[in-house]
């Protein structure tokens, strides 16, 4: 084995270590004292695949439109979601729409957080504003509208798999389009 092999094989197995140790329950704490760069600290994966509280539940983002005309008619709510059906072996490889499903995910769950933190409501400007709640409304504008749509509005809302029915959590105000 050359040098270079060997401190190849030597750097491998003391970053499976350190993920092993900053996956154990409070070990974290140590090796951010032991780091001295958060650059070499943001290295080391954490996984969190069992929590105090686990995932129990999905979030899922939807959207109406409101349409001009006296009425103000209302469309039916639509699934946000544009991830086609594929062969799941084949997505572990590859599987470009992931990155937007989970930017979606991110951005819904930071909403729910700072919604709950701040006791903001849905016309609360500064949470109109907020990263979170652009990405999720720019996701849902993204979509094809019917032509005579003037504005659009999205929820979040709960849901598991074992029932069917969804828990609103949040509304946005109606956007208009321009």
């Amino acid at each position: 084995m050359t040098i270079a092999g060997a401190a190849a094989s030597a750097l491998v197995a003391i970053w499976l270590v350190a993920t092993a140790a900053m996956n154990l329950p409070g070990s974290d704490r140590l090796l951010r004292r032991s780091s001295s760069s958060s650059r070499l600290y943001s290295l080391i994966p954490k996984w969190a695949f069992f929590a105090p509280r686990p995932v129990t539940h999905d979030v899922t983002l939807l959207y109406r439109d409101r349409m001009t005309g006296g009425g103000r008619a209302l469309s039916a709510w639509s699934v946000a979601i544009n991830v086609p059906r594929r062969n799941l072996l084949f997505q572990m490889v590859w599987n470009p729409s992931s990155r937007s499903s989970k930017a979606v995910s991110d951005a819904s769950n930071m909403l729910i957080a700072s919604i709950h933190q701040s006791n903001a409501t849905p016309d609360d400007k500064s949470l109109m504003v907020s990263v979170p709640y652009l990405i999720l409304l720019n996701r849902v504008c993204a979509f094809a509208r019917p032509p005579d749509a003037e504005a659009r509005q999205f929820v979040l809302a709960q849901h598991t798999d074992a029932d069917d029915d969804l828990v609103l959590i949040f509304a946005s105000g109606f956007h208009r389009f321009e």
